[in-house]
């Protein structure tokens, strides 16, 4: 084949115009429309065609048989290319149940946009437009091109000389001149070699010249004296060639194109033979010799038999063994299976697992641990002679006896026959009818099939079954579990692996589907829905993996995030099987696992039954000055520092409170409560501000420390359900006594304070801050005071005592303030007598306003 390259691509182009199992395909239907009744009581029906699009053959046959088995009024048209209706322009190609394609012609483009429901794809083979192949391709005809032609729906082609225009007029293909004997001037001792576009000639083997005609002479290659004929024979010119004269016993051969002389095999010659039946002829170099054949000895005129049975043989020993003319034969004896060279009774190896049966305590008693398992294998030894010598038909070849590690209590051994006549069933029948004639330890011992299942000996998966046969056992994962071992080569039933994983992570979760377990139940995993918008991805070789956000509610006391997890049936598709299950994480403390079953579906049960607590999904974000601005280097002593609680899969009726606030040194123990019980703790110099879902404080350093942590504790809570905090005395006592929600939860989160920040005061245990003078000042945890130099020192027990008994500088501090208060008391009676006596009447006045000014609690949102 002599075409361009561009004509290749140009035939390729046209292909794809061609039918294609991959394109969209169009069903034909006959649909029967009951019209009514005729006035002799007859069904009055019309037909009418309907035509649907499918995305390829495969679905549109499937889809086809669901129409026509689904609808009783369809039925498929048997032969929609014959049916002016089916929308093709050119050609049509039919499939099964009413299924066709249509295409354009070779030398037409396919310019179809039109999609027929229910596929969105576009069909072909609708509009049909010619193809300008001339101006399209460079050189369509080929390289022996001279000019191209365009015609609708296809070309024509004239070409340069060495070319001929092809049966369909679109391509040049080489003219052979060696073929025409009017084109080609060759010798008639050369041979004419045509190539793309022209010729040439070459003179033949032993023949020197330019190859045109008369112009070939013979070479003499005996002259040439590099002609030997092997060193077998003398050399012969010949017109174009050379022939080899061989000496006695060798023969010419051309074989290869060039004489030489070869070996005569005279045994192949049937005029030659070595005299006796028993020999066999022997090729030599330049002739041959007899000798006796295999089996016989003498010189080969003369052979007699060997009687291979009475010197060496291959025979087995439980074979006999009988010479035969030339040969032998070998005979298992009877009860012995084989060929006689190899004789088993009845062959098998396998291995079985014994228990022995005696007083176990004493036989251990008498060997060394280490000397046990060779004790028993010379006893078994003896036990294999005894039952080969005394039941029929019992053959063993092989085996090795290994004690199992296990309790004291018990002895297992194992033993692994190599070839053995009896099978595993009838080996433990011989086991427990015939009690042991041997002892160990002065003990009489037998063996007996070890029940593996009633210790779980193989240790078989919790979900397993364990089925013991004679000797050894079978573990079995059920059928809603995948058995990870026996994909791995290994034992059956030991890791027996759930085929959904789930991980509750507050209101979303981590959900793994077991690629291996739902390929076997014809599910794929990359099908599967999980929720709206969640998306899945791979992990490692056998897992799939989504992460995704639940569906949230809420009732009084939790918060209930659901996932579905169902298969999706593509279009045109059908399912063996079905998943169809629900996942429900309840906060704080429970889980619940539901399985959503129809009547309709084959719903595979994937048996997973999980308690995984939830953890909380509330998030902080940290703000200063409000919640406007994201803290970027730190927050400044002094600052207010924001804290917003969000948690985007919570709904809208829930709400965050927070409850408690705590702050200290990362990991200390003295802690600055800022809020209690819903109400703010008064601290000199510090503010705080709670919103829904969010609280407010100033900012202060702990000492020595560059980040502040911060604990909280958040109440979840429907806003109907919610507790109304009210930070007066009494009422907080009240609000203590009101029932708390079950859905607490404690956040620790850290704040790293400005570096720029200048609070460096000594605080000792304390914290420092800036108050609104940007004056540095001290404010002390729990349990703890401050000393006389402003610093804070911890207490014990509530005792402001020094570690050496004496009174501390506070106590005298206090005794001042107290004898300050007292003298100031005094001087305040003697002021109030004085009031008294001057206006009593404006003194009651004044009273009744006063009344109830301190009296009311304020309320904290």
């Amino acid at each position: 084949m002599k075409l361009f390259i561009g004509l290749l691509i140009l035939m390729g182009m046209q292909q794809t115009f061609a039918q294609n199992r991959t394109d969209p395909v169009l069903f034909m239907g006959n649909i029967s429309n009951p019209f009514g009744i005729s006035a002799s009581g007859k069904q009055i029906t019309t037909f009418s065609f309907e035509i649907k699009g499918f995305n390829d053959v495969s679905s549109g046959e499937a889809g086809a048989q669901v129409l026509v088995l689904g609808l009783s009024t369809t039925t498929a048209v048997s032969n929609p290319c014959n049916n002016s209706d089916n929308m093709c322009v050119q050609e049509c190609v039919e499939y099964s149940f009413g299924v066709y394609q249509c295409f354009c012609s070779k030398g037409y483009e396919d310019s179809t946009t039109e999609a027929v429901a229910p596929s969105p794809l576009p069909q072909n083979g609708f509009v049909c437009e010619d193809v300008d192949e001339c101006t399209l391709y460079p050189e369509p005809c080929g390289t022996g091109q001279q000019s191209c032609n365009n015609t609708i729906g296809s070309y024509n082609c004239t070409c340069i000389s060495g070319y001929v225009v092809s049966a369909d007029q679109e391509s040049c293909v080489d003219f052979d001149e060696c073929t025409n004997a009017t084109s080609s001037d060759c010798d008639i001792n050369a041979s004419c070699i045509n190539f793309d576009g022209g010729f040439r000639c070459e003179c033949n083997r032993g023949y020197d010249g330019d190859g045109t005609n008369g112009n070939c002479t013979d070479i003499d290659e005996c002259l040439a004296g590099n002609v030997t004929c092997g060193g077998l024979g003398t050399c012969s010119n010949t017109d174009g060639s050379y022939r080899c004269e061989c000496i006695f016993g060798f023969e010419e051969t051309n074989s290869t194109g060039t004489p030489t002389c070869i070996d005569i095999d005279e045994c192949t010659d049937a005029g030659v033979s070595c005299g006796h039946p028993d020999a066999e002829c022997q090729n030599t170099h330049g002739s041959f010799r007899c000798r006796c054949k295999k089996g016989f000895s003498g010189n080969g005129t003369h052979c007699t038999d060997i009687d291979e049975c009475l010197g060496l043989n291959d025979c087995h020993v439980n074979a006999t063994c009988a010479n035969t003319h030339g040969n032998y034969t070998c005979e298992c004896h009877e009860d012995f299976l084989g060929n006689g060279f190899t004789c088993n009774a009845g062959e098998m190896s396998y291995c079985f697992r014994a228990r022995i049966v005696g007083r176990i305590e004493l036989i251990r008693s008498g060997f060394l641990e280490s000397t046990t398992e060779g004790i028993i294998r010379n006893s078994f030894g003896r036990l294999m002679v005894q039952y080969q010598r005394n039941i029929n038909n019992f053959f063993v070849s092989g085996y090795n006896v290994t004690l199992e590690p296990t309790r004291r209590t018990i002895l297992i051994v194992r033993i692994c026959f190599n070839a053995i006549s009896k099978t595993p069933d009838e080996l433990g029948e011989i086991f427990a009818d015939n009690s042991a004639t041997g002892t160990l330890n002065r003990q009489f011992w037998s063996l007996r099939d070890y029940d593996e299942c009633t210790e779980n000996y193989l240790n078989c998966n919790d979900a397993a079954t364990c089925e013991n046969t004679m000797g050894d056992a079978i573990c079995t994962c059920p059928d809603n579990r995948y058995d990870f071992g026996e994909m791995q080569g290994l034992m059956s039933g030991v890791t027996c692996m759930e085929p959904i994983e789930f991980e509750c992570q507050g209101s979303s979760a981590n959900i793994s589907l077991l690629t291996p377990y739902w390929a076997q139940k014809y599910i794929n995993v990359r099908n599967v829905f999980v929720n709206q918008g969640c998306t899945g991805f791979t992990v490692g070789d056998i897992w799939h993996r989504y992460i995704c956000n639940g569906t949230v509610t809420a009732n009084g006391t939790h918060l209930i995030s659901a996932f579905k997890v169902a298969d999706v049936i593509p279009p045109g598709g059908y399912a063996i099987n079905r998943l169809d299950t629900t996942f429900r994480c309840i906060q704080p403390a429970q889980q619940n696992f539901t399985t959503n079953i129809t009547s309709e579906d084959n719903v595979v049960d994937p048996g997973v039954q999980t308690d995984d607590n939830a953890e909380s999904s509330i998030k902080p974000l940290l703000f200063v000055g409000g919640y406007k601005n994201a803290v970027v280097d730190g927050v400044r002593t002094g600052e207010k520092a924001c804290v917003k609680l969000e948690d985007p899969n919570i709904p809208e009726n829930i709400k965050i409170m927070v409850e408690e606030l705590h702050t200290s040194a990362p990991g200390d123990d003295q802690k600055f409560t800022l809020l209690k019980d819903y109400c703010p703790v008064t601290l000199p110099g510090l503010e705080i501000e709670t919103t829904n879902g969010g609280i407010c404080f100033t900012m202060h350093r702990p000492q020595a420390s560059t980040i502040l942590e911060v604990q909280l504790v958040v109440n979840l809570c429907t806003i109907e359900d919610c507790p109304t905090p009210s930070c007066g005395r009494k009422r907080r006592s009240a609000l203590m006594r009101q029932k708390r929600s079950e859905e607490l939860k404690a956040i620790s989160f850290l704040i790293k304070i400005d570096p720029e920040d200048t609070c460096d005061r000594d605080c000792g245990s304390g914290a420092c801050l800036l108050d609104i003078l940007n004056q540095k000042q001290c404010i002390c945890p729990d349990h703890s005071i401050k000393t006389g130099d402003g610093k804070c020192k911890a207490t014990r027990n509530g005792a402001f005592s020094n570690s050496d008994g004496s009174t501390s500088d506070m106590n005298i501090l206090v005794l001042v303030v107290g004898l300050l208060a007292g003298a100031f008391l005094i001087c305040l009676l003697g002021f109030v007598v004085y009031s008294r006596r001057r206006s009593s009447i404006l003194f009651n006045d004044k009273q009744m306003e006063m009344k109830g000014v301190y009296t009311n609690s304020i309320d904290v949102d």
